[in-house]
């Protein structure tokens, strides 16, 4: 046990020094690795909300909260951050500083790999759990995964092993999420049938669809669910209502177009399916906690 304490400190160690390298300011950074997105932060108590696809995330440095509805998670060093489905989350860094800022990294999941893993691997991971449960859990952070973790960072630095190594070590992270202590709930949403996996279905449907009018006899039948059983399986998995939930996706997209694609607040407001401005701005205020344009003029991120 100690042993494994020690190697966990010494892989925490390097992989601290290599994202300080790699990000010498605060700020989101784009790792040069497909899916891969790492992040310094020096400001405590700041609130980011964005869209986050299923992935697996690691604080190096500090400690956070992740919250998804009424569900909040903690996570720092020791543990990481599993998304099993695409959902619109926050996140509170609780610790950081300019000498001591915040670091963390995040993979995205590959929905392919994984059932290419599970094929080859029945029966690990251990029995599925209850139906459907959170999309959102945290576990102990392995030595294993630690180390593929800093691999990974380190292809991000060389052009050669970022297109040979990297997929081979993207690969071994996916196989030790899979055998690892949240591999029965991976298996749930990535099992095809099973009710966590019909309400990731109908996630992915509404947020390609967010900006219509969605009914919920419409999103039951897409996951070959009743009404009743639907909403009470998607709340399992969400924290959220349907409804709450098209609501956040919708001001989620709004909030892209605005930053992406340089739409104004008008126009984003439109394409999203709001038919009054008022209620908009009121809403996107309650989420973000500013009104749109102020949001974006001040560094809003997605």
């Amino acid at each position: 046990m100690e042993g494994a304490f020690s190697e966990l400190e010494y892989g925490y160690a390097l992989l601290k020094k290599r994202l300080m390298e790699l990000m010498p300011r605060p700020g989101r950074y784009a790792s040069g690795l497909a899916g891969v997105t790492l992040f310094r932060g020096e400001e405590a108590a700041r609130l980011e909300s964005a869209f986050c696809p299923p992935s697996v995330g690691v604080v190096v440095q500090g400690f956070e909260e992740a919250v998804m509805g009424a569900e909040t998670h903690a996570c720092g060093r020791g543990l990481y951050l599993l998304n099993c489905a695409g959902m619109p989350c926050s996140f509170l860094v609780r610790e950081a500083g300019e000498k001591i800022p915040f670091l963390s990294m995040a993979l995205e999941l590959r929905a392919p790999l994984l059932f290419q893993l599970m094929a080859e691997l029945p029966g690990k991971g251990g029995l599925l759990p209850p139906p459907s449960e959170s999309a959102l859990r945290t576990a102990r952070m392995t030595p294993e995964l630690l180390c593929a973790f800093l691999r990974l960072v380190d292809a991000a630095g060389d052009a050669d092993k970022a297109k040979v190594l990297a997929p081979m070590i993207v690969r071994e992270i996916h196989f030790y999420l899979l055998i690892g202590p949240l591999g029965s709930c991976l298996r749930n949403f990535y099992t095809p049938g099973t009710p966590a996996a019909q309400i990731a279905q109908a996630t992915v449907y509404m947020r390609a669809h967010c900006g219509e009018r969605l009914r919920m006899e419409s999103l039951a039948r897409l996951a070959n669910m009743a009404e009743s059983t639907f909403s009470r399986n998607f709340r399992k998995v969400t924290s959220l209502s349907p409804l709450q939930f098209h609501k956040r996706l919708k001001l989620h997209e709004a909030r892209r177009l605005m930053i992406l694609e340089k739409c104004s607040a008008a126009t984003a407001c439109t394409a999203v399916g709001y038919e009054s401005r008022q209620q908009f701005t009121r809403e996107y205020k309650r989420l973000f906690g500013r009104p749109p344009m102020r949001d974006i003029m001040e560094g809003g991120g997605v």
